[in-house]
């Protein structure tokens, strides 16, 4: 809950705000244009955000900040319930409302990075929420990567969005929130943005990889990722968290999962089946990568082809004449692109050969 005392306060504590009547509210601005109002009657604020800030503190929770309900709130005005946001969160879009708002240079003295609000150590269980995970991923945004990230999505859902963030922003920030529980990262994978659903694939793997997390939940983070597979719709979704998440579980325990996966019309839960093999290839298992990559041969996406021929090759380097055996009965027929990853480790001669069986 934050009180007007508090909001007024803070929004007058900001470069060059006045505080000015507006209809029945109260509006702060800045060269006279405003950039936050408060509604006592229903005790709501409505701070004017760029679209892409207003879907990312909508995410954060729904209930609590969302869109104006007509024109105004596709122009980024977005109402937050002052009795239910954290002090914090609030604080966050304030800020970021002032500065999509004032002049460059009365910005820059409070961006986010040049202030003490936003800046505690999570250092607690009630700081590993989704909310406050995607306050932290919004920091470093940029116009510079927004434009990016439409070379790794491959995904044709229609919905997925980008706000600029780099891969390595996103797993350094994963990273502290490691222990984060599944019902915040569940939520997390409900976003429409590319890089919420990275961060939320990446405390998974964290997970699944820390020396302290237990049996019972690496097999619920198994579970949760086979369950959740709808949101994981891209190769680096899959890369990401495949091979610790799937892999590594399946190690010493049956794997018929990963066979139902090849044969189904998923596009990404097949790229998972083979993916997965990676686990055991680095333990001189090779057996499973072979038969799942014979039951994907042929498969009509490319990004299965890249990935098969790949995981065959590398388990080649672990037994050779297995690799060859499988050329010798498959590369005339393959696709040429699987052929290609699979002898790029072979010798020339080695290589002209297959090439020529084409």
């Amino acid at each position: 809950m934050v009180a007007i005392d508090t909001f007024r306060k803070i929004a007058l504590s900001f470069p060059e705000v006045t505080e000015d009547p507006h209809f029945e509210k109260i509006s702060f601005r800045v060269k006279k244009k405003i950039f936050a109002t408060y509604d006592d009657k229903n005790k709501r604020a409505c701070v004017k955000l760029s679209q892409i800030d207003q879907s990312i503190f909508s995410a954060a929770d729904k209930t609590i900040i969302f869109p104006v309900d007509n024109k105004w709130g596709k122009q980024g005005w977005t109402l937050i319930e002052m009795k239910k946001v954290r002090e914090d969160l609030f604080i966050d879009s304030l800020i970021t409302a002032y500065c999509e708002i004032a002049p460059k240079k009365l910005a820059d003295q409070i961006r986010p990075n040049e202030i003490e609000t936003n800046t505690a150590n999570i250092n607690s269980e009630t700081d590993l929420t989704a909310s406050r995970f995607i306050e932290k991923l919004s920091q470093f945004k940029s116009d510079e990567e927004l434009g990016k990230v439409k070379k790794y999505f491959k995904g044709n859902d229609n919905k997925t969005k980008a706000f600029g963030v780099k891969f390595g922003d996103i797993f350094k920030t994963a990273e502290d929130f490691t222990q984060m529980p599944l019902a915040e990262i569940d939520i997390l994978l409900d976003s429409d943005f590319y890089e919420i659903r990275m961060g939320a694939v990446s405390i998974m793997d964290f997970q699944a990889k820390h020396k302290k997390t237990t049996t019972e939940r690496k097999k619920e983070l198994f579970e949760f990722y086979l369950k959740r597979h709808d949101r994981l719709n891209n190769w680096d979704f899959v890369d990401r968290g495949a091979y610790n998440i799937i892999g590594e579980y399946l190690l010493d325990k049956p794997r018929e999962i990963l066979y139902q996966l090849a044969n189904l019309g998923n596009i990404w839960e097949r790229r998972t089946s083979i993916v997965s093999t990676y686990a055991f290839i680095k333990k001189g298992q090779i057996d499973d990568t072979f038969k799942i990559a014979e039951i994907l041969l042929n498969d009509k996406e490319e990004l299965i082809n890249k990935a098969v021929g790949s995981w065959i090759r590398e388990a080649g380097k672990k037994d050779k004449t297995k690799l060859i055996d499988f050329l010798n009965r498959f590369a005339p027929t393959m696709p040429r692109v699987t052929l290609r990853y699979a002898i790029e480790k072979l010798d020339k001669q080695e290589k002209d050969f297959y090439l020529k069986l084409k």
